[in-house]
């Protein structure tokens, strides 16, 4: 079996055993299987894994600190502004990844946390 496969069957597993244990709708959030892409992954308690929903981006060639922070706060921001979970997620990372980009035009952005605030005005656009 290729790791990449053992990889998304990890992710099922992931899935089926939290939407189990709590009943819960799941997000998995930059998963990385060696394609060059970062997946976020979510799935509804009520259709479980096999009806996954798997959005795609391109894999920046740098890591950044907080990028979890930033999807999460960006993720509840948009649930409550009355987004499903799925679109909730989409815009969270495209929010995330924009701030990324935004982040390498800073000094020393290696040694920083990823700076969002100069993202905050598209985030707003996309959750109205």
């Amino acid at each position: 079996m290729s790791e990449a496969v053992n990889e998304r069957s990890g992710v099922l597993m992931s899935i089926r055993g939290v939407t189990k244990a709590f009943g819960s709708n799941v997000v998995l959030k930059g998963i990385d299987h060696g394609d060059g892409k970062i997946i976020n992954y979510v799935a509804s308690a009520e259709k479980g894994a096999a009806e996954k929903v798997e959005l795609v981006h391109d894999k920046l060639p740098y890591m950044i600190h907080g990028t979890g922070d930033a999807f999460a706060s960006a993720l509840c921001g948009a649930v409550m502004a009355g987004r499903g979970l799925a679109e909730s997620a989409r815009i969270a990372g495209e929010f995330v990844r924009h701030a990324m980009e935004s982040t390498r035009n800073q000094p020393h952005f290696e040694e920083r946390g990823v700076s969002f605030e100069l993202d905050l005005g598209e985030l707003t656009s996309l959750v109205k």
